[in-house]
């Protein structure tokens, strides 16, 4: 199946929308409630973020998550 240039746009949209999201919650779980999507589709989701840009922008701990400081340069965040 080809994907048109708009569908392939609005997907990365979704990814960064999901990012944002996290990084104001400062939790993968938080933000999926707020988005009413799954955990796992968040998650997923910016993995793949993560994959297309070959970096690392949260850093995960039992406690929530944190931009990185290439995360915060890449979503323009505060850190916290």
């Amino acid at each position: 199946m080809k994907v048109g240039r708009s569908q392939s746009r609005n997907f990365a949209f979704n990814q960064l929308q999901h990012a944002i999201a996290a990084a104001d919650y400062g939790s993968f779980r938080q933000a999926a409630v707020v988005l009413s999507i799954k955990q796992s589709t968040l998650s997923r989701s910016i993995r793949l973020l993560e994959d297309s840009f070959g970096t690392v922008i949260f850093e995960r701990s039992a406690g929530g998550v944190r931009a990185t400081p290439t995360g915060r340069t890449f979503l323009r965040t505060p850190a916290r």
